[in-house]
């Protein structure tokens, strides 16, 4: 008899361990997705931000916006990039030339993810 009350308080503990390993693998993959969302809106960002003051993309606004190939050289119809482990993600930039100010150009870069998950970045430029 107190064998199987042994028994089953065990298993009971068992069950708990489970659920919880099963909530972690559920956050350690919306994590991966934030992460993997965050760090393809931050690198899109920067690669736009780096770009010279006088280039052609800040000088009007580019509404609605416009897709990003993850490729720095062009423009792409199909914007979307698949990562590892994260899903397929699309991205695309919105650039409005004199926002906030004259001779500046505010950037706004959305990147969707799996599961609807979407981030937008918003950066600023000083546009010569």
């Amino acid at each position: 008899m107190e064998f199987l009350v042994a028994i089953t308080i065990f298993s009971i503990g068992l069950l708990a361990i489970a659920g919880l390993q099963i909530t972690s693998i559920q956050h350690n993959a919306r994590a991966n997705t934030q992460s993997s969302t965050t760090a393809l809106a931050r690198g899109i960002l920067e690669n736009i931000l780096s770009r010279a003051g006088d280039d052609a993309l800040f000088d009007a606004d580019t509404d609605p916006a416009q897709p990003w190939d993850f490729d720095p050289a062009t423009l792409d119809p199909d914007p979307t990039t698949t990562v590892e482990g994260g899903g397929t993600y699309s991205a695309s930039f919105r650039i409005l030339a004199g926002n906030p100010a004259a001779g500046m150009a505010r950037v706004e870069v959305t990147v969707n993810g799996p599961n609807r998950r979407t981030l937008t970045l918003t950066g600023f430029k000083r546009a010569i």
